[in-house]
């Protein structure tokens, strides 16, 4: 059995919106993890990263977008990544924000589905994604987000496979400081949730993101706390006050 691990690179004017960005080539370095794994349970693996050039991405462009008013690329990347998952068997998906933990185990005898689609993998049930694939191209899919289609597609009974957890205790999916401005990104405690500036920005996430890395809300997230890479690059790349720095370090001790 070979595993590829994949994902979808599209060019943007913005290097925090592509795969090139410093925090996205931190988390892309960390997925030679599951190469060393596959390799330790007898399989082989390899990593591709698809592109504007690829042909398949171009197949996906046109059947699903072409002709549709949408242009969010997060879209196009739902469509590419359900069209070469239905098309290929034992691939792997990972976003690009996806940083893998030392102790990344999978059962890759199955496949893996989640609301959000940050991590998917086929096995050999081809099917499943086919059908996706052909719901999802439909024009009353194609503009949703990846969570509220998944929700659809469980309410109606389409696959007969469940959706998964993340697996948060074996990766960090870093999409809580991905493309935030240094200045937004605050650390708070319990007693800080409910504060007045908190309540009043909460619902603002173009501009500030909360974290309390004690509450299962932001249980996502919390490998931060035992991952020094992780830290290393929020400390180096956000204006974080003395008192923000510690509540990151918090989880440490």
């Amino acid at each position: 059995m070979r595993i590829t691990i994949f994902t979808l690179a599209l060019s943007d004017s913005d290097i925090k919106m592509t795969i090139n960005s410093p925090l996205h080539q931190l988390c892309v370095s960390t997925w030679n993890k599951i190469v060393d794994y596959i390799r330790k349970q007898g399989s082989s693996a390899v990593i591709k990263i698809y592109n504007d050039d690829s042909e398949e991405y171009k197949k996906v462009y046109n059947e699903c977008f072409k002709n549709s008013k949408v242009r969010n690329k997060a879209h196009y990347a739902d469509a590419f990544r359900l069209y070469m998952l239905s098309r290929h068997p034992y691939y792997l998906w990972l976003d690009w924000d996806m940083f893998i933990r030392d102790n990344f185990e999978f059962d890759f005898t199955k496949p893996f589905l989640m609301y959000s689609f940050n991590t998917m993998y086929n096995c050999d049930r081809l099917d499943i994604f086919e059908t996706l694939y052909q719901k999802y191209r439909a024009n009353d899919f194609n503009k949703l987000n990846d969570s509220t289609f998944m929700s659809i597609v469980k309410e109606n009974q389409w696959i007969d496979h469940k959706l998964n957890k993340p697996l948060v205790s074996m990766t960090v999916h870093c999409n809580f400081i991905d493309n935030q401005p240094v200045e937004n990104l605050y650390f708070i405690n319990d007693e800080e949730e409910s504060s007045e500036f908190v309540l009043q920005h909460k619902d603002e996430k173009n501009k500030y993101r909360f974290i309390n890395i004690k509450t299962p809300r932001h249980n996502g997230i919390c490998g931060i706390s035992g991952e020094p890479k992780l830290i290393e690059y929020i400390l180096s790349n956000y204006n974080l006050s003395d008192e923000q720095k510690n509540k990151l370090l918090e989880g440490l001790d």
